[in-house]
């Protein structure tokens, strides 16, 4: 079983698209997927959380204790950043703020097969008489720096907000990881991690924080927001609802990203 993916994104007003400091990567079986927000405020910060979601999807961190495979993954990458940085023509001012580091958020979210999917035509039937719940089609495990959110949606319902689960808990200094060690090492001590099950039907919403506030807080109120996000098909879809949100005041001013994951109603279709 496979899902259906779609990402849109738009720039922060003014900007162009290659100021866009958001990124977002999926594997191409459908098992891993990333989204990143790099902070304005710190240099080729595009660059970094281009560099952290790719990388993630190509080579995730080890199975080891949560803050050491995480400062230790990172450490390749700062010098990869670091790297790519044009450093010999950089004005003596724009090298000095490089070498403070770039920042981003990150959310990591990675589907594994269920070991309880296989039972026999027997077990299934038994499920089915005694109204027994159906095994788990996948599992999901979710860790996070940050505010960039997931939101899993199933029978119309959200049943899952990561990390964040209000609208009040949107900051303007969230965790972030960056080009820094010494800074990583405390960053790494504290990140979110989430697990869950999926099921055939499930959605899964990922977002940077400016469209995850707008989500949270069009919920709050009783809305059912991912039933407008689930119905974007098109990046000129998504362009034309982020501006009507912003000129309405719904939705701050940043560069805005969603993936949209759709897993099939039926195991086994687009397998």
């Amino acid at each position: 079983m496979e899902p259906d993916v779609l990402t849109f994104g738009v720039s922060k007003l003014g900007n162009s698209a290659e100021e866009y400091e958001d990124a977002v990567s999926s594997s191409s079986e459908g098992r891993r997927f990333a989204i990143a927000d790099g902070a304005t405020q710190t240099s080729f910060a595009d660059r970094w959380s281009q560099i952290v979601s790719l990388e993630f999807i190509m080579n995730p961190p080890s199975d080891e204790p949560l803050d050491k495979r995480w400062t230790k993954w990172l450490l390749p990458l700062q010098e990869a950043w670091s790297s790519g940085i044009p450093w010999d023509t950089l004005p003596w001012f724009a090298a000095e703020k490089a070498r403070a580091g770039a920042c981003t958020t990150l959310l990591a979210l990675e589907f594994t097969p269920s070991s309880t999917t296989n039972d026999g035509p027997g077990r299934t039937l038994w499920r089915r008489m005694l109204g027994v719940a159906k095994p788990a089609a996948m599992n999901w495990r979710a860790e996070a720096v940050g505010d960039s959110c997931l939101f899993h949606v199933r029978d119309d319902r959200l049943i899952r907000s990561f990390p964040l689960e209000r609208p009040t808990q949107f900051t303007h200094s969230p965790a972030l990881f960056t080009t820094n060690p010494g800074q990583n090492a405390l960053v790494c001590k504290h990140i979110k991690t989430l697990k869950g099950d999926c099921q055939p039907g499930d959605l899964f919403l990922l977002m940077t924080d400016a469209l995850a506030k707008w989500f949270l807080q069009r919920h709050v109120v009783g809305e059912k927001p991912w039933q407008t996000l689930r119905e974007v098909n098109d990046e000129m879809m998504f362009n034309l609802f982020v501006i009507q949100q912003r000129d309405e005041g719904r939705i701050d001013n940043d560069d805005t990203t969603l993936m949209i994951i759709r897993w099939p109603e039926q195991e086994g279709a687009n397998s």
